[in-house]
């Protein structure tokens, strides 16, 4: 099951809210870096959309990860000119796992994707 389609919502691990890097900020900029494609980024909100404006639980923020992830699939699979055989078109969701969110600068944060046990292709 992926980000997208699991509900983490009420596991006690998942409600945390993680501090970040720019606690004043609403939106962080968020990377993926995958080996011979351009590095892609985009902006995410890492605040609650009320007055309170708390950080958001671990699940909302892996929810709102996974879905630029997809638009960043999306955009491999719409560039052709690029063809790898391990690209990101060439792994389905489930395959895949949020493995670390890293803080390369402030306010700027990399996502580290991995592939979960036994899902290289052959």
């Amino acid at each position: 099951m992926n980000a997208l389609d699991a509900s983490f919502r009420g596991t006690p691990e998942y409600e945390e809210r993680p501090p970040t890097s720019a606690p004043d900020r609403a939106r962080l900029n968020l990377r993926f870096a995958w080996p011979e494609y351009p590095t892609w980024e985009s902006n995410i909100n890492v605040r609650e959309r009320n007055a309170a404006a708390l950080p958001v639980q671990k699940w909302l923020l892996a929810r709102r990860i996974a879905e630029q992830f997809v638009r960043f699939r999306q955009k491999t699979i719409e560039d052709q000119t690029i063809t790898s055989e391990y690209g990101p078109d060439k792994f389905d969701l489930n395959q895949l796992i949020l493995y670390e969110l890293r803080q390369i600068s402030r306010g700027t944060w990399q996502a580290v994707i991995a592939l979960r046990d036994n899902s290289f292709p052959n």
